[in-house]
């Protein structure tokens, strides 16, 4: 058997960028057992058809979240369901208060009067800053807390409109309307891949007002996904190796992208001032250490240029494959019983971010 033969056709299957297979040993009360190990390395320009059913799933959860009732005076302060990934208790509201705080002084900064929020959630953000601005509009993926929102508001005489759409359903806003401040606040990690998010920033920016800015906040750092998971681990009890470490980062289920991809930004788009937010010391937590803010503003009209930031291998470096959106082991396998015979193809299938340089 060649294993060079089994590697291109793993390499071969669409989603996969890079392959090693290797044939292992097993000793049994039988005997010695010899099968073959597939390492590979996703594609991360590869674009799953699954990201409906995704976001289909993340509506379904927070619809029922949001049925839940909730007593009236609390609607503007809900933080229900914020748990820490570390400890899996909830943040003290002391804690959400001043995470809520700080994102507030940087929008305010920004002095904005036409807000358009995608990804409204329970209000944390919209309801400090209905008295502030002009006109507000909101958007959220579940039809619940829209709902929720328009009867707690349908007598306080704001300028406000809410709409049931997904994040990439901009077009779907009244046509020509523009805002000079577009908040996606805590969304983005549940986006089922950079495309996504690129898709949704497009939109954005066509949506944005000359000289306005785009707040994207509480953006998972990918660049310290891996301490991050180590001091849950540390915190368990639980003694760990890097490669348990690797094997607990490739399942993460949500998007992390690292500051590096939104400094690249302007690669992508003329025109534009991106600032990345490192979190401030009044509070210490997962929320403070893994996360940060981007503002991105624009500088006259912002249009994108034919040279996407996607080219020459430069984002994967920057961003995770959110796992429910990696190709799965049973597509693989399917794959490779069209051009392998079914004594070729591996027994084990091991994703890998990246291959070791030895």
């Amino acid at each position: 058997m060649e294993l060079g033969e089994v590697e291109h056709a793993l390499s071969g299957v669409p989603g996969i960028r890079q392959s090693c297979v290797v044939c292992r040993e097993r000793v049994t009360e039988g005997g010695t057992i010899k099968y073959l190990v597939g390492y590979y390395v996703p594609d991360d320009n590869y674009i799953a058809s699954n990201d409906s059913a995704i976001l289909d799933s993340w509506e379904d959860l927070y619809d029922t979240e949001y049925k839940k009732s909730i007593d009236g005076e609390a609607i503007a302060s809900d933080f229900s369901g914020w748990n820490s990934y570390v400890t899996g208790e909830a943040f003290s509201i002391r804690e959400m208060e001043l995470w809520r705080a700080e994102i507030l002084g940087i929008i305010k900064r920004l002095s904005p009067e036409r807000v358009l929020e995608i990804g409204v959630g329970t209000g944390l953000l919209m309801y400090p800053l209905l008295s502030r601005v002009q006109q507000y509009t909101g958007l959220d993926i579940s039809n619940a807390v829209i709902k929720r929102h328009q009867e707690y508001l349908k007598d306080q005489g704001y300028d406000v409109s809410l709409y049931h759409l997904k994040a990439d359903q901009l077009e779907e806003l009244p046509e020509g309307r523009l805002y000079d401040t577009i908040i996606v606040n805590s969304v983005c990690q549940y986006f089922p891949g950079i495309g996504y998010f690129n898709a949704m920033l497009d939109q954005a920016i066509s949506r944005l007002s000359e000289s306005g800015s785009i707040f994207l906040g509480d953006i998972r750092n990918y660049g310290l996904q891996k301490s991050l998971i180590a001091d849950k681990v540390s915190y368990q009890g639980e003694s760990y190796t890097d490669q348990d470490i690797e094997r607990i980062a490739i399942k993460e289920n949500e998007l992390l992208i690292s500051p590096e991809y939104f400094e690249g930004l302007t690669a992508r788009y003329t025109d534009i001032v991106v600032k990345i937010h490192e979190r401030g010391s009044r509070y210490e937590n997962e929320l403070s250490k893994y996360r940060y803010d981007v503002i991105i503003t624009g500088k006259g009209q912002i249009k994108k240029k034919k040279r996407d930031i996607e080219s020459g291998g430069y984002s994967h470096r920057y961003h995770n494959i959110p796992y429910l959106n990696q190709l799965s082991k049973e597509s693989i396998l399917s794959a490779l019983s069209g051009v392998l015979p079914e004594y070729m193809i591996p027994s084990t299938l091991m994703a890998m971010e990246r291959f070791p340089l030895t």
